[in-house]
């Protein structure tokens, strides 16, 4: 459990970079030792964020990306026309955030782009869900975000 306590901050790290409304949204329950050490991960290891992706096919196992905070959106080697259901994002080695997809996204074919808007659009649809049902839950059971946080990665770890 330790390293899924430590993992939050990292979360919140990539979300700083990623989706700023949804980051002041969990910033305001969270602890000031939280949001600092995000903030640190923020300054210093923007690029340590990578995400695996899991689809039909070929990239059943999953297949890794590096993600691009500034300007483009993320690498990827190879893709074509799959359904994706599943990815989870990593902080160097550390995963920090699995999430299934409640809709599948398609991803884009080799010589486009990475990844299309609508894969983008749904990511952050999903993660909103996610994220607005630990605020919800937190909220009814007077908890921190970070302890519904490890809740869910515990969850998400046993399937």
């Amino acid at each position: 459990m330790k390293t899924q306590r430590s993992s939050y901050a990292k979360f919140l790290a990539f979300l700083q970079l990623s989706n700023s409304a949804l980051y002041q949204q969990l910033a305001r329950h969270s602890s000031k030792a939280e949001v600092v050490e995000a903030k640190l991960v923020c300054a210093n290891n923007s690029r340590d964020f990578y995400a695996l992706i899991f689809s039909d096919g070929r990239f059943a196992q999953g297949d890794r990306f590096d993600i691009e905070f500034e300007a483009a959106p993320s690498e990827m080697s190879s893709w074509d026309w799959r359904w994706v259901f599943a990815l989870n994002i990593h902080y160097q080695d550390l995963p920090i955030f699995p999430l299934n997809f409640q809709q599948q996204v398609i991803a884009v074919p080799p010589g486009v782009s990475a990844l299309s808007p609508s894969f983008f659009e749904r990511l952050l649809s999903e993660f909103a869900n996610v994220i607005n049902q630990w605020v919800s839950k937190s909220t009814d059971r007077g908890q921190s975000i970070s302890h519904s946080y490890n809740i869910y990665i515990d969850a998400m770890n046993t399937r």
